[in-house]
C-alpha cells in the first residue's frame, strides 16, 4: 500500500512546512500488507480535531483542525528522530482525490497497526495522571486522576479507539507549547505502553 507521510525527507519543491528551519513535505511511504514484517519507519499521531479550523499547507483548498500543526510540533519535539510522521488531517488525501481518500480512509486501523509507534497528544486536562503514571508507575489511576483523563476529548471519540488497539506501541503525551511559531518546546510528560 502506498500512503503519505510528513518527512523532511522529501523533495525540495515539496517542502511546504518549516519547522526550526528544516522544510516538511508529504512523502509517498510504501507500508507492506504482510502483518508478520516488522512494523514500517514511521509514527503515526493520534489526537482529537476540536472545533477550530485552518487551512492545510499541503492542500490549500482543504481545511484541517487548528490542532495539528501544535500536534505535529509537539510530536517533533518529543520524537526528534522521527523522519517519518503519519497525521491524518495532513496524509488523508483531500475530497478532490476521493478514490486515494476512500481507500486511505478505510485502511485506517491498518495505517495505525503498521506504524513503529502511536503518540496520542492529549490535552494539559490530562497533566495530573500523566505525572502520576510517570512518577509511580503505576498502571492504577486515582479516581480524580482517571475522571480528568475521561474529561479528554481523545477519550470521547470513538475512531481513536482503533488508533489505540492497533498500535504495536502507544505514547501518550502532552500538548505543550512555548512558541508555535518557532516550535521552541519545553519538556512535556509522557507515557508509553507496549
Amino acid at each position: 500500500m502506498k500512503l503519505f507521510v510528513v518527512s523532511p525527507d522529501c523533495a525540495l519543491e515539496d517542502q511546504r512546512l518549516q519547522i526550526n528551519g528544516t522544510g516538511w513535505g508529504l512523502l509517498e511511504q510504501d507500508v507492506s500488507h504482510n502483518l508478520n514484517t516488522p512494523s514500517s519507519d514511521f509514527i503515526c499521531i493520534s489526537y482529537s480535531w476540536g472545533t477550530g479550523t485552518c487551512t492545510s499547507p499541503f492542500h490549500p483548498d482543504f481545511s484541517v483542525s487548528d490542532r495539528t500543526l501544535p500536534v505535529l510540533l509537539t510530536a517533533i519535539a518529543q520524537r526528534p528522530t522521527s523522519r517519518k510522521i503519519w497525521i491524518d488531517a495532513f496524509c488523508v488525501p483531500p475530497p478532490s482525490e476521493s478514490s486515494a481518500r476512500d481507500s486511505t480512509l478505510q485502511s485506517m486501523g491498518f495505517i495505525y497497526s503498521r506504524a513503529s509507534e502511536v503518540l496520542v497528544v492529549l490535552t494539559s486536562r490530562a497533566i495530573p495522571a500523566l505525572q502520576q503514571a510517570t512518577t509511580t508507575g503505576s498502571r492504577l489511576l486515582s479516581p480524580s486522576h482517571l475522571a480528568a483523563l475521561e474529561a479528554e476529548d481523545w477519550v470521547t471519540r470513538a475512531w481513536t479507539y482503533q488508533e489505540a488497539v492497533n498500535a504495536r506501541r502507544l505514547s501518550f503525551v502532552r500538548l505543550f507549547l512555548v512558541n508555535p511559531g518557532s516550535a521552541s518546546f519545553s519538556s512535556a510528560d509522557s507515557v508509553t505502553t507496549g
